[in-house]
């Protein structure tokens, strides 16, 4: 209960900023409205490996950071980028390193080996011990 009532306040706290800010809240706002929108048409798929908090962290960006969509292929909707990012969890059938740990947080680390249509690779942070994101963005491989 604790956690619900955490992330409810946080997610409130994000849109009071985002709605603070201005000119730049009205385009955070439409991310937001727009990837809450992508996550309810596949909510039933997404509930159990990414929260929708997550994923405005993700495609619009938070306090804590976040905010890779234009990192994807320009032609990803938000819709392509989450469905990406879940199945890689889902089937493990893009894993490149699954369950690395990482030294800092001790959480699960994985990535995808090359985005489609880029030079990048696909980070994806888990909890522990779970196949639940935390985040994911994209990276710039070394070859290229």
């Amino acid at each position: 209960m604790k956690r619900i009532i955490s992330a409810f306040s946080a997610f409130m706290l994000t849109v009071f900023f985002m709605l603070a800010a201005g000119d730049y809240a009205m385009g955070q706002s439409a991310c937001v409205k727009n990837t809450i929108e992508a996550h309810n048409n596949n909510k039933q798929v997404y509930e159990k490996y990414l929260s929708q908090l997550t994923a405005i962290h993700i495609i619009c960006g938070d306090a804590n950071g976040g905010g890779h969509k234009k990192q994807f292929p320009g032609t990803w909707s938000i819709e392509e980028i989450l469905d990406f990012i879940v199945d890689t969890v889902k089937y493990k059938s893009h894993y490149r390193k699954p369950h690395l740990k990482s030294p800092d947080t001790k959480d699960v680390i994985m990535y995808y080996d090359s985005l489609p249509g880029t030079y990048n690779n696909l980070m994806i942070v888990l909890e522990k011990y779970k196949d639940h994101i935390i985040t994911a963005y994209p990276f710039e491989s070394k070859k290229k």
